[in-house]
């Protein structure tokens, strides 16, 4: 049970450090998405497609 806590610990640990590595290196903006920058919405599928190529 010891082994695993500790294993746990050093899980979340690593989990916290690669993250404030990684907002570090790619440092995340408010920039504009190209989706932000046009007006429209994503192209609609017909609901047959969306249920067919779930299972694919």
């Amino acid at each position: 049970m010891l082994t695993f806590i500790i294993g746990l610990v050093i899980l979340l640990v690593g989990g916290l450090l690669y993250g404030t590595f990684c907002e570090k290196i790619m440092k995340p903006t408010d920039a504009k998405t190209p989706q932000n920058l046009h007006s429209t919405d994503c192209i609609k599928k017909r609901s047959y497609y969306s249920s067919v190529f779930s299972f694919a």
